[in-house]
């Protein structure tokens, strides 16, 4: 009886440290910090402008107006902190949004992104997405 309990415990505790060293890497390790002007960054929030248009709660069309820190993890991952400004243009306008005009109304934004790489083309996901009145 006593054998079967330390064997019982030691499955469990083998099956918890499994959990805890096996699990797929996320996207909140291996991050290193970046120009805010670099142009991988860029690629990738214009990549997600639309998904992020989705999430706030506006008629209105917001893009991003000023990077404040910016960290890579090479070739997959992007996080971006960022003041988001609202447009004059409709939603409907996502195709045009370089040419919309700011109208002052500012939040400010954390955006995790994953790129996956495909074989005609690479995708941008938007992993998470936090704002705040700024």
């Amino acid at each position: 009886m006593y054998s079967k309990i330390l064997l019982l415990n030691f499955i469990t505790a083998s099956l918890m440290i499994m959990a805890v060293y096996c699990h797929p890497p996320s996207l909140k390790h291996g991050f290193h910090s970046v120009g805010v002007n670099d142009r991988r960054m860029i690629e990738a929030l214009r990549n997600v402008e639309q998904q992020m248009n989705d999430r706030i709660d506006s008629p209105n069309l917001f893009r991003v107006e000023t990077i404040d820190s910016s960290f890579i993890m090479e070739k997959v991952g992007f996080q971006a902190s960022f003041l988001y400004g609202e447009t004059e243009c409709n939603k409907t306008d996502i195709d045009h949004i370089d040419s919309c005009k700011f109208t002052g109304h500012q939040i400010h934004c954390h955006a995790e992104i994953r790129k996956w790489y495909g074989k005609n083309k690479n995708t941008y996901e938007l992993q998470s997405f936090d704002c705040f009145q700024h």
